[in-house]
């Protein structure tokens, strides 16, 4: 119970920053976003974990938004490095987490193929992510609030096991 409080409590704390934030699209306000969704994007790392993998250090590759990955590298959270592809070849096996930006949202299957065998986690805020495949989407749009879809399929075939303290306040979707 304590610890579904406290996941609680950080998610209405990114959702109130989120509704201050994903309401504009000026160039200054998409930074913003960019700085809010890497903020997001490590803080779902405690959530996230591998069948196969005990690593400490985690590498969270950012594609199709070079924004979020410098915002992820700026944040210099203790084990969490962040690396920019711009090229889907780019995406490796030592990637633990894809965050997937909105400019790929035509080349989502693409990725999602690449990604699969690599036992990486997919995040995205590409609405209908978790549907066509990807493992959590960030969901802003959602009258102004902050919550979570989770493709937990999807996740059981890359040996990734989401907490159930994040399951619970996530809509669960079937692809």
């Amino acid at each position: 119970m304590k610890h579904r409080l406290h996941i609680e409590k950080h998610v209405i704390i990114i959702a109130l920053i989120a509704g201050l934030f994903f309401s504009s699209e000026s160039h200054a306000q998409r930074a913003l976003d960019s700085k809010l969704t890497s903020k997001v994007v490590t803080s779902l790392v405690q959530y996230i974990k591998w069948e196969k993998n005990s690593k400490d250090q985690m590498i969270i590759c950012t594609f199709g938004d070079e924004d979020v990955g410098k915002a992820i590298s700026a944040l210099n959270v203790p084990n969490i490095s962040s690396r920019i592809t711009t090229d889907i070849d780019q995406i490796k096996s030592d990637c633990n987490i894809v965050y997937i930006g909105g400019n790929e949202v035509n080349n989502i299957d693409a990725i999602l193929w690449k990604v699969k065998p690599l036992d990486a986690a997919t995040i995205s805020a590409i609405p209908g992510f978790a549907r066509m495949g990807g493992m959590i989407e960030i969901d802003a749009n959602s009258a102004k609030k902050l919550k979570f879809l989770i493709n937990v399929l999807s996740a059981k075939k890359s040996n990734v096991v989401i907490s159930s303290d994040l399951l619970s306040i996530s809509s669960i979707v079937k692809n």
